[in-house]
Order: structure tokens, then sequence, then C-alpha cells
């Protein structure tokens, strides 16, 4: 949960701290001026490549998952410690 606050806190941030506000402010002598960036050509292209691999990364993830599902793969590292050590414990 501490991660997702952090996350939102740095976008929060960078929304509100803008070039137009450090302009303002006095800290530049710069005009402010339109920085956005513009599209290339291909970044619809790279866009589809990203998801694309994420999809297949996922894919992965999942088969390796339902494998160790099915062969009933499991370590004791991976089980609480209730129930290595028993219930004398």
């Amino acid at each position: 949960m501490k991660s997702y606050l952090f996350v939102v806190a740095i976008l929060t941030i960078g929304l509100f701290c803008d070039a137009g506000l450090v302009h303002a402010a006095g800290g530049s002598g710069a005009n402010a001026t339109n920085q956005g960036l513009i599209l290339s050509d291909n970044a619809v292209q790279v866009f589809f490549y990203g998801v694309g691999a994420t999809l297949i990364l996922f894919g992965l993830a999942s088969v390796g998952y339902l494998y160790r599902m099915n062969r009933g793969l499991s370590w004791k590292f991976q089980q609480s410690d209730t129930d290595i050590s028993g219930e004398d414990h």
C-alpha cells in the first residue's frame, strides 16, 4: 500500500510541477513553451510491441505456474512457519 501511495504522490507532484509554474515563481528566465513530444510515425507499432511482449511474458509465467500446480511441485520455504514446525512449536 505504501508503494501505491508513493507512486500517486510522485505523479501528483509531477502534474503540478510544470515548467509554467517554475517560470511563474521566477525560477527560470526562459519562456514557458509547449515542450510536449511529438509522436514518431511508428509510436503505435512500438506500443503494440510492448503490449505483445507483456502478454507473452504473462503467458509464459502462467504456463510455468500451471505446470508447477499440475505436477504438485512445492518446496518447504513456500509454506508458512506453522506448517513446517507443526503444532508443537
